[in-house]
């Protein structure tokens, strides 16, 4: 009997992590590079807590922040860096540490990006290559 099912294989699915993601060190890279920042977050909101820690939290933001711009410096997925730049500014900012945020904002090309930068940072915003 005639089967025209013989013979042919079922498309095979995507795997995990392949279809949606195609660079898994570069996607981790930026998940470490979130985490980083959102301790450097806590230690750069210390700084201006008191005058007596400022110097020991200010040495922790910037040590935390140096290994967070080294990890982006390392990602080549224009939009991962960008990502991760996003929070590493997010980081700068609320450390006031305004020079580093401008020079970050500046190494972004994704329009997108840049514009959630300047809704989550206004004082951004005069900052446009």
């Amino acid at each position: 009997m005639f089967n025209p099912f013989k013979g042919r294989k079922a498309p095979e699915e995507p795997k995990a992590g392949t279809a949606d993601d195609e660079n898994p060190a570069e996607a981790e890279a930026v998940m470490t590079i979130q985490m980083k920042c959102q301790i450097g977050t806590v230690f750069a909101r210390s700084m201006y807590a008191s005058e007596e820690d400022f110097k020991a939290q200010s040495a922790r933001y910037k040590q935390i922040r140096d290994q967070c711009i080294a990890l982006a410096d390392q990602i080549k997925d224009e939009f991962y860096r960008g990502a991760a730049v996003h929070q590493i500014t997010n980081m700068c900012v609320v450390a006031k540490d305004m020079t580093v945020a401008r020079a970050l904002l500046l190494s972004i090309r994704d329009g997108s990006i840049r514009e959630k930068i300047f809704e989550t940072a206004p004082a951004l915003r005069g900052t446009q290559a």
